[in-house]
């Protein structure tokens, strides 16, 4: 009973999925742009748009990749290991503008995360090919820098203060004790 009922949902699926394969999509004519196409169909305008975005087939030299960064070690011109690429910081154009950089801590306890101009990072590779981030930087200025906090933890620690500060005006204001009614508490007669 099961495997009829299955079978019988997979048969109707393929029957309701069938049309939306079988559209068929019109190539644009030459010299149509996005804007005609639009008004022409709904698939000609995604085929405009498709042939618009100018897809990336391939790195070219000079390009690197994020995770190429991110998860790095970052070193100083001695050698010395000052932190691991945590992340990248994109800003709104979609241009990296900074590096995550996580110092000191074990498995995450007691690390700190500071950010630094995303060239401050020297990328070179090693004799290997391996790839190396180098920074012009102690472990004591990165460990005297200020932490940095995403807009996340700011926007936080802006409601924990702003609960703490009406927490202490609430403790603060005088306690106002209602007046007791008229004739209350006294005998009648």
């Amino acid at each position: 009973m099961m495997r009829q009922m299955f079978l019988t949902s997979v048969v109707s699926l393929a029957f309701a999925v069938a049309p939306a394969f079988a559209e068929e999509t019109t190539p644009m004519q030459q010299g149509t742009g996005p804007a005609e196409a639009a008004t022409a169909s709904p698939q000609a305008a995604t085929a405009a748009q498709m042939q618009d975005l100018g897809f990336l087939t391939q790195q070219e030299n000079g390009q690197w990749l994020a995770n190429s960064y991110i998860g790095q070690p970052v070193t100083n011109s001695e050698q010395e290991v000052l932190g691991d690429v945590a992340d990248l910081l994109i800003g709104p154009n979609g241009e990296v503008t900074g590096a995550l950089v996580s110092i000191g801590g074990f498995l995450g306890i007691g690390e700190k995360i500071v950010a630094l101009p995303f060239d401050a990072l020297v990328r070179i590779e090693d004799g290997s090919g391996t790839p190396r981030l180098l920074l012009a930087a102690s472990s004591d200025q990165l460990e005297n820098a200020p932490e940095f906090m995403t807009l996340a933890a700011v926007r936080e620690a802006e409601e924990l203060e702003r609960m703490q500060r009406e927490a202490e005006r609430q403790q603060t204001e005088p306690a106002t004790v209602p007046a007791p009614a008229p004739n209350e508490g006294t005998p009648t007669q």
